[in-house]
């Protein structure tokens, strides 16, 4: 039994090197030691080391109107509402070299977008606008410093009309209202 075993495992790992051979690639695919690097002795894997082709880096003019178009394009498919939402409240500014600002209105939507949108937006432009240098940068808008808070309780909207009428609190007096 045992020796079936180690039978099978020997042409298991020569079919293994067969394979690596034909790939074109030297049999000794270890992986690479930081000391080995460091004292100039490349090992292993490093010893066959392939040439990528690389693309060349598109940097084609951007039209606003454009970007605008695939810029609500994306949002749309965005799934969460509110991203959706806070992608579609404004537009997009191109500025100089490439680089595209978007204003929101408080660091939770910032962080929200740059975690879980800004790769999938930076892409999704870039390929439809064919432009590999754009840029994206996500700000905050300054001037919302004062937050008018809304009414939600039965007394709190009370307060706000009677503020706007004044009639309204004579009225509530007179005829004995109240809030039930």
């Amino acid at each position: 039994m045992r020796e079936q075993i180690a039978e099978r495992i020997k042409e298991t790992r020569k079919v293994e090197q067969e394979k690596v051979s034909q790939l074109g690639r030297k049999e000794n695919l270890a992986t690479p030691s930081i000391y080995g690097m460091l004292g100039g002795k490349e090992t292993g894997a490093t010893e066959t080391q392939t040439t990528r082709v690389s693309e060349p880096i598109r940097t084609s003019e951007i039209d606003p109107i454009k970007l605008v178009e695939k810029w609500k394009q994306f949002a749309d498919q965005v799934d969460a509402a509110q991203l959706k939402s806070a992608l579609s409240v404004r537009e997009p500014l191109l500025t100089e070299q490439y680089l595209i600002r978007y204003t929101l209105d408080n660091e939770v939507q910032r962080n929200r977008l740059i975690l879980e949108v800004k790769p999938g937006l930076l892409a999704f432009l870039q390929r439809e606008l064919h432009n590999d240098k754009i840029d994206l940068e996500f700000e905050i808008d300054d001037s919302q410093e004062v937050v008018v808070r809304r009414p939600y309780t039965d007394k709190e909207r009370y307060d706000v009309l009677v503020n706007k009428y004044p009639l309204l609190g004579t009225l509530k007096s007179k005829f004995g209202l109240d809030f039930d």
